[in-house]
């Protein structure tokens, strides 16, 4: 089983919270994209528009309020699958027979226990990141679409190009 997989398993009755923030957070980052264009080509330099530094402020802080709840977010799901894993481990280890457990070094199993734990603990910031930059990236192209079909379509092609090649080699790229 992946992380993923186990993510998914272990969140299937708590991921409408998870996703509503996650998405305002890349509707947040598309709307500062779009007010810095706005402002760009709306005012001149003699002309200040206190509204647009206003709708910045306030889309900033939405970002910044998701941006962290979305994080905080990833790091209790994980937290909570790795105490959910601990307590099945230690119920196997309950059932388990004694004399093929003593036949187990006790520090060989600790280190896998704890080695597993830090991956999975460690990646909850690189994991939340990703599910940031994808929904960026999901708002950004709507917008690029908005703004020029062919740009969208270029960047779409590479897009696809990408997940591609990434899919053709997943001994290479995987860590």
């Amino acid at each position: 089983m992946t992380l993923f997989e186990l993510i998914k398993q272990e969140t299937a009755g708590s991921r409408s919270d998870f996703i509503l923030v996650a998405g305002l957070y890349g509707l947040a980052n598309a709307g500062l994209l779009l007010l810095i264009n706005t402002a760009i080509h709306g005012t001149s330099a003699d002309r200040q528009d206190f509204r647009y530094l206003l709708m910045f402020a306030v889309a900033f802080i939405l970002y910044a309020i998701c941006f962290r709840r979305t994080t905080n977010r990833v790091t209790v799901i994980l937290d909570k699958i790795l105490t959910t894993l601990r307590l099945r481990i230690a119920e196997k280890i309950h059932q388990a027979d004694l004399l093929s457990l003593e036949r187990i070094d006790q520090a060989e199993i600790y280190n896998l226990l704890t080695s597993e734990a830090r991956v999975i603990s460690e990646s909850s910031s690189m994991l939340a990141a990703a599910l940031q930059s994808s929904i960026l990236l999901t708002f950004a192209v709507i917008y690029m679409a908005l703004l020029s079909l062919p740009a969208f379509v270029i960047c779409l092609t590479l897009i696809g190009i990408g997940m591609w090649l990434y899919s053709r080699r997943p001994k290479e790229v995987n860590v």
